[in-house]
């Protein structure tokens, strides 16, 4: 269950989206009127900056990033912090396989505090190979933690009506990257960091020939963040309109988190 929830988000500050632009080539030519071959040869994208002293690197310490969503994401995510899920060991499995299924992924990035070392954020991706067995797997957990069981039963709503693989045919999408999370420690929201982890997770999955990424938003400052680089709006679910086997909605996080959007976009 990979495809989580992109949550728990700061937003971009201009300057990180200033770092993030391609260099054009130099349009002078000389008075041969010949231009050398390196000249010609594509270049590269520049990597996006992260803001002061801090430090991107790829994700190596499962223990580590599990603790860190403990604490900053489910928390703050609005699904998962609403229902107040009670049984810790049962999430820990959930989120122990979407930080699993993550490392082995080139676009999953973390970011630290360039002094401490402290981890102040994490960006988790998928593999499109892993899709599969992460929606096999979504179908058959067997959670007792009922609030958790309402969580799970929610996302499998979303992915059935999301129709996943004919958005990503109709797009001509062959090689996806799952963008799961997006989490920022709440104490460096607003400093650019979300921007940066994701502009280096799409910057990675591009170099890995990936030729598009999917993202599930489930908080209004996710969607901000995502739908800068995120161009189609595959489906919009409102949260007041899923009751399950409830009378009443069981998710209301409060306003503005009043949706849960997947988005899709082309690299």
């Amino acid at each position: 269950m990979a495809t989580l929830v992109a949550s728990s988000t700061s937003s971009g500050s201009p300057s990180t989206a200033a770092a993030t632009s391609t260099p054009t080539t130099g349009s002078g030519a000389s008075a041969s009127n010949q231009s050398s071959p390196s000249s010609n040869s594509p270049k590269s994208p520049i990597p996006p900056t992260p803001p002061p002293n801090t430090r991107m690197e790829s994700v190596t310490s499962e223990e580590e990033v599990i603790e860190f969503l403990r604490e900053h994401f489910t928390t703050k995510e609005p699904i998962l912090s609403n229902l107040h899920i009670s049984k810790i060991d049962e999430l820990t499995v959930l989120l122990t396989d979407v930080v699993r299924d993550c490392m082995s992924c080139p676009a999953s990035r973390v970011i630290r505090d360039s002094q401490s070392n402290e981890l102040l954020g994490v960006c988790l991706s998928s593999r499109a190979s892993l899709f599969e067995k992460q929606m096999d797997r979504l179908f058959c957990y067997e959670f007792t933690d009922p609030q958790l069981r309402i969580a799970i039963d929610f996302l499998k709503s979303v992915f059935n009506r999301a129709d996943v693989a004919y958005h990503l045919e109709e797009n001509h999408v062959t090689k996806p990257v799952f963008v799961a999370i997006v989490s920022v420690h709440p104490d460096h929201w607003n400093k650019g960091i979300a921007s940066a982890l994701l502009e280096n997770c799409l910057l990675a999955a591009r170099e890995d020939r990936c030729d598009g990424a999917l993202a599930l938003c489930s908080s209004s400052r996710a969607s901000r963040l995502m739908l800068k680089k995120f161009k189609k709006v595959v489906c919009r679910t409102r949260y007041c309109d899923y009751r399950g086997e409830y009378r009443n909605p069981p998710i209301s996080p409060p306003e503005p988190d009043s949706a849960i959007h997947v988005l899709l976009t082309k690299l």
